[in-house]
């Protein structure tokens, strides 16, 4: 009976023992189409097992799968859904024996998941499985309800110790949006006591290039009661935190998410410049902290009792959503008083370097490299034509300078595919009041917007003040009153300004401006003033220093020295031009001035049209009517502006009486100005730093003259080549005007 047993016996353990041994003589790989059938079935999606697949019993359950490929549905960016560089799974052995299965650890290995909506609004993570696709075609069903309990015991009997992403990457892209995020660098470990809970994770990733940790804590999932969440989101290498509480209830018919959220750290410039890739605004760079209420149904999303504070700013309001095709959201938004002086005052900084050390914007959305393009192709997909959104802000009072800003209003709204801002408006010191308005929308891609601004103050130099703009040199009777209108229009490639109507005291001005968006800076500009009096606002020169001028001489009582004392020493030194800036810009100008008091002379119907392109201006019309009675024109091209300009063009000049002229001009002659009768100048010019050609006729207290010919080699050797005719009717006269 002995034997019998010990043979029973020894048979068990040689069973066993094979059990155990022989699956490590299998090759697993002869099982990859059946493993890649199930999970076509289970999925839809074809799996490839490039690699080896490795089953191991002794010394505990372990299966390695290494090189798996998960294929995305037709039309995505990337023909692979899931790429996995290999897949560790240990399960503990004892647990088995007693109908557990407990999971030692689960590794996954440089994993990168693709997910994706396209463009027709379907999202790849949306599985279809073949079997669940053959029941609904042949109306298959059962009829009988899943066993709770049954389930519930396979749940429970289910321990996962560790789950484990080691490097891995989540791309995000929205084709319908043109947005694309990644997340790299995910190293996540997870642990859960059951299938349904408690779970705890613990981990970090890179967001947009900078390093973000996170734990969570869920707890057990059941089919009533709420299930408690935590969470703290914080950023490595920076004290800055989000924390997380809350429940979950009706997790498994209706789940409903409230939780509270609540956030502060020492710098939020430096968390914004982090995440965006970009430069910390300064005005950003102060102490944060932020709490709200977060409510969330499968279909709902409610932030309620919003409190965000910066450098002693407070705001408030809340926000809410409703998910179903069209996403429709309400902002509400409103902080009083305001202090703005924390944040003007902050001067710029250098900008932070993420904790991770990558460049700004290395693998957000706004970097190069593969989330450069896709972003591209989603400035030209337009604004999202899903999205309803409004957004209200008003503050009642806002402290900036010493002064007030009261009743700041916002409203706005993105609703298919357009920004609409219905209101901007505010109230500035000296009864200054602005208003905007307009929209803004991308047409098959292209960026186009217009809209309506405006600003009126009764006591601009109260303004002027609080802005801090010296206008005490200006007459107090003036700088009173300004009224400004215009309608703002453009898009990516310029900007117009159109329909100026502006009023300064008692000068109204009209016209319109646009500006070219290019490398190169280009505008066109064309102006109407009525009248304006310069001699109102520009200070008027000391009497000494009139007297100098006039004289040409300088404090000593010497005159002027001729070969020009600012000569640099050596004479090799060029210095830039006066008119250099001209050389930076190209210009269209049209000017209108009715009548423009100075020196207390009256120029009337001053015109301006010219144009500045690579350098050179082309003079169409530069002229007066009446300059003290003198009319005069200039047309002709404007060069050279490295140094002392060249001109090459025509002069003309016509006066019934130079008195007034004269006068303005501050010319003294030794007798009255009114005996040279009338004058008429007209020449033709071609004159640069060293050279002069001229053809001149001049008509003048009845002498009749042409100046003709050339001059060269100025300063040094001045050559002339000049030929003087003049004619006058009778001698005596002439002397009789100069006598």
């Amino acid at each position: 009976m002995k034997k019998v047993a010990y043979g029973v016996v020894g048979l068990v353990i040689l069973l066993i023992a094979a059990a155990l041994v022989v699956p490590s003589f299998i090759d697993w790989n002869s099982f990859k189409p059946e493993i890649a059938a199930e999970v076509k079935k289970a999925t839809g999606r074809t799996l490839e097992l490039r690699g080896d697949l490795d089953l191991d019993i002794l010394p505990a359950p372990r299966l390695v799968a290494s090189d798996a490929v998960l294929s995305n549905v037709p039309g995505a960016t990337s023909p692979e859904m899931v790429r996995l560089k290999e897949l560790r799974v240990s399960v503990k052995f004892a647990p088995l024996l007693q109908g557990k299965v407990e999971v030692a650890s689960v590794e996954l290995v440089e994993p990168v998941i693709e997910l994706e909506r396209l463009p027709d609004g379907k999202a790849n993570w949306e599985f279809a499985p073949e079997a669940a696709a053959a029941q609904a075609e042949s109306g298959a069903s059962s009829g009988e309800p899943a066993e709770a309990s049954s389930a519930q015991g396979d749940a429970d009997s289910f321990q996962l110790d560790s789950l484990r992403i080691v490097n891995g990457t989540l791309i995000y892209r929205d084709r319908a949006a043109g947005s694309v995020e990644r997340v790299e660098k995910i190293s996540v470990e997870l642990s859960a006591r059951s299938l349904t809970g408690p779970f705890t994770v613990n981990g970090s990733a890179n967001v947009r290039a900078m390093p973000l940790s996170v734990s969570a804590n869920v707890g057990k999932i059941a089919e009533s009661g709420a299930i408690p969440i935590s969470a703290r989101i914080g950023v490595v290498g920076n004290p800055a935190r989000f924390d997380i509480r809350g429940t979950v209830t009706d997790a498994e018919t209706s789940p409903h998410v409230v939780a509270r959220i609540e956030g502060e750290g020492p710098d939020l410039g430096a968390l914004a410049a982090g995440l965006s890739g970009g430069a910390a605004a300064p005005a950003l760079r102060h102490p944060f902290s932020l709490a709200a209420t977060l409510g969330a149904t499968e279909n709902t999303v409610s932030v309620e009792d919003v409190q965000f504070r910066l450098a002693g700013a407070t705001l408030n309001g809340q926000a809410k959503a409703t998910l179903d095709d069209v996403t429709k959201a309400i902002v509400t938004l409103r902080a009083d008083p305001l202090d703005l002086d924390p944040f003007v005052a902050t001067q710029p900084g250098p900008a932070p370097a993420n904790a991770s050390g990558a460049s700004p914007g290395g693998s957000g959305s706004s970097g190069g490299g593969a989330a450069g393009a896709p972003a591209a192709q989603g400035a030209a997909a337009g604004l999202p034509a899903n999205l309803d959104i409004t957004a209200n802000l008003s503050v009642g009072e806002a402290k900036l300078r010493d002064g007030r800003i009261r009743d700041i209003r916002l409203s706005s709204s993105l609703r298919g595919g357009k920004v609409t801002l219905d209101t901007l408006a505010a109230r500035f010191p000296g009864s200054g009041e602005f208003e905007a308005s307009g929209s803004a929308s991308m047409p098959r891609g292209a960026l186009a917007y217009n809209g309506k601004v405006s600003f009126r103050t009764a006591n601009l130099r109260t303004l002027m003040e609080w802005l801090q703009v010296d206008a005490s040199s200006v007459a107090a009777d003036r700088l009173r009153r300004l009224t400004v209108s215009a309608d703002v229009s453009g898009s990516a490639e310029q900007v117009q300004v159109a329909d100026i109507r502006m009023q300064l005291d008692a000068s109204r001005v009209s016209g319109g401006v646009t500006l070219a968006l290019r490398e190169r800076p280009a505008f066109g500009a064309s102006f109407n003033i009525d009248q304006f009096n310069l001699d109102a606002y520009v200070p008027p020169k000391p009497a000494g220093a009139r007297a100098q001028q006039a004289g040409g001489q300088g404090a000593d009582g010497g005159g002027a020295s001729s070969s020009g004392s600012a000569k640099p020493a050596g004479g090799t030194a060029k210095s830039e031009g006066p008119l250099a800036a001209l050389k930076t810009f190209d210009a269209n100008l049209a000017l209108r001035v009715g009548s423009l008091h100075y020196q207390r002379t009256a120029i009337q119907d001053v015109r301006f049209d010219g144009t500045l392109v690579n350098g050179e201006m082309t003079i169409r019309n530069a002229s007066v009517s009446s300059l003290a009675g003198t009319k005069a024109q200039v047309k002709g091209t404007l060069y050279g502006f490295d140094g002392i300009p060249a001109f090459k063009g025509e002069v003309a000049a016509a006066s019934d009486d130079l008195t007034g002229l004269f006068a303005v001009l501050g010319v003294d002659t030794p007798m009255p100005p009114g005996r040279l009768g009338k004058m008429r100048l007209s020449s033709r010019t071609d004159v640069t730093q060293d050279r002069l050609q001229i053809d001149a006729n001049l008509q003048i207290a009845e002498i009749r003259a042409r100046l003709t010919g050339s001059a060269s080699d100025f300063p040094d050797a001045p050559k002339f080549d000049l030929v003087l005719d003049a004619q006058h009717p009778e001698l005596a006269r002439l002397a009789a005007v100069f006598g």
